[in-house]
């Protein structure tokens, strides 16, 4: 079940980080600049909320995903989140230059 869990997650993830790099690719150097801000921010609110979620879930015993000790797998992907995100935005910032040669 925890697997499962982890791969929910991650794939609500992965379809944002699709949108957010679509907008980036459009949007304006300022709007792009705070945008790419706010996406490389983002995954710490949205696994402080997971773990919220989980620590409340654990206190009211509705149900229980082993995370491990001090949810780390939640910390692990996390970390693969945010690097994802560094990595979505060097993408965006390469296909931006490549369309501003092009025209």
């Amino acid at each position: 079940m925890t697997t499962i869990a982890c791969i929910l997650i991650l794939c609500i993830y992965a379809v944002f980080s699709f949108f957010v790099n679509r907008i980036l690719i459009r949007c304006q150097v300022p709007i792009f600049i705070l945008i790419s801000m706010s996406y490389f921010i983002l995954p710490w609110y949205y696994f402080d909320f997971l773990n919220s979620l989980y620590n409340k879930m654990l206190s009211n015993k509705i149900y229980s995903i082993d995370f491990g000790h001090a949810s780390i797998l939640l910390f692990e992907m996390l970390f693969l989140c945010v690097i994802g995100s560094i990595i979505n935005i060097g993408i965006a910032v390469a296909m931006k230059e490549k369309r501003d040669k092009n025209k």
